[in-house]
């Protein structure tokens, strides 16, 4: 095994905190560029396209349709960028996995499409497709992930075009602007390589796989490992090589940090709870771990914690205040009911509210899109049942 300390430290050396501060100081000022030089533009766009000695209930007919041409024109952009994706991903060799907007999600099912429920906090939607197969895990990555931000420069580039051709219409040339404006802003912050609220966006993922095979490698591994479970494949029925983890390699690199958190998941699906737990306690130490993974690895330790000796120092610094607001961001997550059935039923006890986890998740089976996640949770669920009948 290697030496965890040594592995941290050599992390440690590769960031620079002072070079991080530069950098999210000079994309802070970029951005109040950006956003004064294409606020004053579209705000001249605007007032141009808004008539002459308007007054009364006109001024309220054009304000009520300004906001609602932002509302429309936001929910068209995560449309065209998910279709970015899945058209870039067709053009690739990928296989349709599903497309989701919201929680709404199309998978396909035995080769039929089913409209079904998923949900990813912090995204407002996603487009899943089946890399093609390779001997090295060498796929085409570039266009698949910088779909989207082609879709939204496209859209933004038709706007501003049918802007200045079209026939002058108030209305119109108002939902013109809002489209081109939110087109360009959502290009700009999915193809600038950044991390947002903890997640890597387009631009980043691109960026890291450039960089490294292992990533490359990771993210071959994780989309198809996506693809099966939606198929109804268990983690624990895939290769094993497939969530083997190398210490080794930095976790700056978002794409290695979730194939361990995936190993985690494997090991847990086995049932080889020890194992899960003293990689989880390493990852969620380890420098460089996006934060919405560091996350995800607290509430699987709170879990194998309720599920093994449930010290209540331990639940308690696992379960503080920034972990219970996380764990209501995810509630939705079929994992984050089982979390809160086991500490309603094994910590709390207090069964009516266990009662009331476990009638959310069964609620939830019925239409959630990934039906391998589903079995999974619910032999986790018998797992905590059997528990809790071995306390009494």
């Amino acid at each position: 095994m290697s030496d965890n300390n040594g592995i941290h430290e050599k992390d440690k050396q590769k960031e620079s905190p002072f070079n991080n501060i530069i950098k999210k100081l000079l994309f802070f000022i970029l951005l109040i560029l950006f956003s004064s030089m294409f606020g004053y533009m579209t705000g001249y766009m605007i007032g141009k396209a808004l008539p002459r000695n308007i007054r009364g209930i006109t001024v309220l007919l054009i304000f009520l349709w300004f906001i609602i041409s932002i509302y429309i024109s936001m929910k068209l952009q995560i449309i065209v960028h998910e279709g970015g994706h899945l058209i870039a991903g067709l053009i690739s060799g990928y296989k349709f996995v599903s497309f989701r907007i919201g929680r709404l999600t199309i998978v396909s099912v035995d080769g039929k499409l089913k409209l079904k429920q998923y949900t990813i906090a912090g995204t407002a939607g996603q487009c899943l497709m089946k890399p093609p197969m390779t001997e090295d895990c060498r796929f085409p990555y570039i266009l698949y992930n910088l779909g989207g931000v082609a879709g939204n420069v496209i859209l933004s580039l038709a706007c501003l075009l049918l802007y200045y051709i079209l026939p002058y219409n108030t209305y119109l040339m108002i939902f013109l602007v809002c489209c081109f404006f939110w087109s360009f802003l959502l290009a700009i912050i999915n193809g600038i390589p950044l991390k947002i609220a903890g997640l890597a966006n387009d631009g980043y993922n691109v960026y890291s796989l450039g960089k490294d095979l292992y990533a490359l490698r990771s993210i071959w591994i994780q989309l198809t490992v996506n693809a099966l479970l939606t198929e109804g494949v268990r983690l624990r029925d895939m290769p094993e090589e497939w969530f083997a983890f190398d210490r080794e390699k930095s976790l700056n690199n978002p794409m290695i940090g979730s194939l361990g958190v995936l190993r985690c998941a494997y090991l847990t699906d086995r049932m080889m709870i020890d194992e899960a737990r003293e990689l989880a306690g390493y990852l969620e130490n380890a420098p460089g771990i996006l934060e919405v993974l560091r996350n995800e690895l607290r509430c699987e330790l709170l879990f194998m914690e309720l599920a093994g000796a449930r010290r209540g120092e331990e639940i308690e610094r696992l379960y503080d205040k920034k972990m219970k607001k996380y764990i209501k961001a995810t509630r939705r997550y079929p994992s984050r009911m089982r979390l809160m059935y086991a500490y309603e039923l094994l910590y709390e006890k207090n069964h009516e509210a266990a009662a009331k986890q476990l009638a959310a998740f069964e609620k939830l089976a019925g239409t959630y899109a990934c039906r391998a996640e589903i079995d999974s949770e619910r032999d986790m669920i018998t797992y905590v049942n059997k528990l809790a009948a071995e306390c009494q």
